[in-house]
């Protein structure tokens, strides 16, 4: 999937309860890469790299995450220009190998 352009958030009614809508307005760009993950080590963190065109350092970036297993959390940020890393980190005791996973990556231009 991937989108370019213009974005407003809206709710049900067309309107944001206490917030004017344009606060939330922006450029959006996003992919759905598959990233493969090896073993991670307990209490470790591994990174992998995704091309986002359009993407600059301080943008925001929301990530929509496969069912991970028990003890991984992912974030994702922008790295370089056109480029979002997404980093897994292991909070358990143990090694997990995450193996290939397909994330949905946003990135958002302020």
């Amino acid at each position: 999937m991937s989108f370019t352009g213009s974005f407003r958030a809206l709710s049900r009614s067309n309107e944001l309860s206490g917030i004017e809508s344009s606060l939330v307005r922006g450029t959006l760009v996003s992919t759905g890469p598959t990233l493969t993950y090896t073993s991670i080590g307990a209490n470790l963190t591994q990174d992998q790299t995704t091309t986002v065109s359009g993407a600059s350092l301080g943008d925001i970036v929301a990530l929509g995450s496969p069912n991970l297993a028990a003890g991984l959390y992912a974030v994702g940020f922008v790295s370089a220009a056109n480029t979002v890393t997404v980093r897994m980190a292991n909070s358990t005791a143990g090694s997990i190998t995450p193996g290939a996973l397909v994330f949905n990556v946003l990135v958002v231009k302020p």
